[in-house]
């Protein structure tokens, strides 16, 4: 295991990781817990999956499985929205890729479609090397 570890301020959590393909899942999880320790409501099946499925872009396709480069998390809430904000050490790599809600992050498929199923609306930052996921609260899927 990394030696990364969730910083918490109010309903504000930061986690800074090693891209390494085995640390997504517990990343996603330990911001599971962060959110049902500050009850936000949203469905939390749905969120692990959605931010594992964008901490993997993150790690295969924006650092290429590179453990030396860094995966930056942000989550904040407050009662209207919630927020994930993902940024990864590549280039403009995936721009192709990045450039349409329409296409997808994984050949498996998932990527964009897989999120906004759930709810979430992504913004691209940095011509790919960054997400914004945003999701309003209260909000029926």
């Amino acid at each position: 295991m990394s030696d990364w570890s969730l910083l918490e301020e109010g309903r504000e959590a930061r986690i800074v990781f090693s891209a390494e393909l085995a640390e997504t899942a517990a990343v996603a999880e330990a911001l599971v817990q962060f959110l049902k320790r500050h009850n936000c409501p949203i469905d939390y099946f749905a969120f692990k999956l959605v931010t594992q499925e964008i901490l993997v872009n993150a790690v295969v396709h924006g650092n290429k499985n590179d453990a030396s480069k860094k995966v930056k998390v942000y989550v904040g809430f407050n009662e209207f929205r919630l927020a994930i904000e993902i940024m990864d050490e590549g280039t403009e790599k995936n721009k192709d890729q990045t450039t349409s809600a329409n296409k997808t992050f994984t050949e498996g498929g998932r990527g964009f479609q897989l999120m906004q199923l759930y709810g979430y609306y992504v913004d691209i930052l940095n011509g790919g090397s960054g997400f914004i996921l945003t999701k309003r609260l209260g909000e029926k899927i």
